[in-house]
């Protein structure tokens, strides 16, 4: 809804409570000027005229708003059932995802190490953003709804970390088959990463650039999804660093520690 003046969010929130029952999700949209009210008010009311006695109860909150006038501009419903279909797929879908990433890496590679240790970092990434959405849910002047946009970010990024996690597992191995038998491995490892390092610092930021004028100057409705991938980029750039590494490097110790393990099996 579009006002002829600024409002507080506040005000509308405090306006639309006796007439809704409950405080409403209030926030502004692109300008001062235009609002955003989400409410699950009648929400599991699935008649046709549930949408319209919504919208003649936030209007009538809405006339206790210091006298302003407003404009409707759009609505929109989402029912519980519609909304559990859309948590279902996307649950499916990034467990799809995860496990034909673990596939696709224990196959490039032929070691469950790596596979796990890149499967482990994209868990990672995942967990991260959704935690910084909801913590900042209500802190940010935009919408970090649960949406079809967020689940095309988190997947985004599913791809973007496996990307840079690939080729720094590719120098690895060509640094274990370089190397002596009994060198350390984390020696090993750490030469791999310095010859990566260049590269992932000049990807990652030129990809960062973009999502910040993205995020910027995109433009109110893919923000949120900007805001995702912008989290995504920072956790995807050192999950691989700090997380698959290690593991893979942990793993490799722990094998060498069984008895029987000839050194030549490390390679």
């Amino acid at each position: 809804m579009k006002f002829d003046k600024n409002i507080s969010t506040t005000d509308v929130r405090n306006a639309l409570k006796p007439s809704l029952g409950e405080f409403p999700e209030v926030k502004t949209y692109g300008n001062p000027l235009t609002l955003k009210v989400t409410t699950t008010y009648m929400i599991d009311d699935m008649s046709e005229d549930a949408a319209a006695k919504v919208q003649a109860k936030v209007e009538e909150g809405l006339t206790k708003v210091d006298g302003s006038k407003y404009e409707i501009l759009s609505s929109s419903r989402v029912g519980p059932t519609i909304a559990k279909d859309i948590t279902r797929k996307s649950v499916y879908a990034v467990v799809i995802a995860m496990l034909g990433i673990f596939a696709y890496i224990w196959g490039r590679f032929r070691k469950w190490e790596y596979a796990m240790g890149a499967t482990i970092a994209v868990i990672h990434d995942t967990m991260i953003i959704m935690t910084v959405y909801s913590i900042l849910k209500d802190a940010l002047p935009f919408s970090l709804d649960i949406d079809q946009n967020f689940i095309a970010a988190i997947l985004t990024i599913v791809g973007f970390s496996v990307n840079d996690t690939v080729v720094i597992f590719d120098r690895i191995r060509e640094a274990f088959r370089d190397s002596a038998l009994d060198a350390d491995p984390k020696s090993v490892v750490n030469k791999a990463l310095n010859f990566t390092f260049s590269r992932t610092v000049v990807t990652s930021g030129t990809v960062l650039m973009v999502v910040l004028i993205l995020l910027f100057f995109g433009g109110e409705t893919i923000r949120g999804l900007s805001f995702a991938l912008l989290i995504g980029v920072i956790t995807g750039s050192y999950s691989t660093i700090y997380i698959a590494v290690p593991f893979i490097v942990d793993a490799r110790k722990r094998k060498e520690a069984e008895p029987g393990t000839p050194a030549v099996a490390q390679k």
